[in-house]
């Protein structure tokens, strides 16, 4: 047999080794060591092309907080409400007025760490940054615009109904 006939063989195996490899490091990859405890919402490092926070002063990873009318407490059930709609997200721990989730890629499951920290004016604070990789292609971006725009219509319907 010649090596020709064995190269499609090889090469299938060589990737099945490199995915297994990265599904191994994304899945096992700990998370930033004080990651929900009740400590005050941290600004992205500026030096980091995966993450945004409201508490940037950089523009590049800021992203307005949120801000809520309303009592914190039920703001707090419909935000657990907008994050358990997002594809792959998981309610890591719920505290008074503190969520944290870790959403997964679809594909490869590179997790994302997300906070939120709703204050006694109904603002949430939010920081969500990727455990893997330099980039996120915007994915912490896109997904916290559409937490927002969930509960922003939420907002609007319940105003409307009254």
């Amino acid at each position: 047999m010649s090596i020709k006939s064995w190269w499609p063989w090889i090469f299938a195996c060589a990737s099945l080794l490199c995915l297994t490899i990265v599904f191994v490091w994304a899945n096992t990859t700990p998370r930033r060591a004080n990651f929900g405890q009740g400590l005050p919402i941290q600004p992205c490092p500026s030096t980091s092309a995966n993450c945004v926070s409201s508490v940037n002063a950089d523009p590049e990873h800021r992203v307005e907080a949120l801000k809520i009318p309303g009592r914190a407490s039920e703001w707090q059930a419909e935000l657990v409400l907008a994050l358990r709609r997002e594809h792959n997200a998981q309610v890591v721990f719920e505290s008074k007025n503190r969520v944290g989730v870790t959403f997964r890629s679809a594909i490869f499951r590179f997790p994302d760490d997300a906070e939120f920290a709703i204050d006694a004016t109904g603002t949430v604070q939010f920081r969500s940054q990727s455990r893997v990789g330099h980039s996120d292609f915007g994915a912490n971006y896109a997904r916290i615009e559409r937490i927002r725009l969930r509960l922003l219509a939420k907002n609007a319907v319940n105003a409307l109904s009254f």
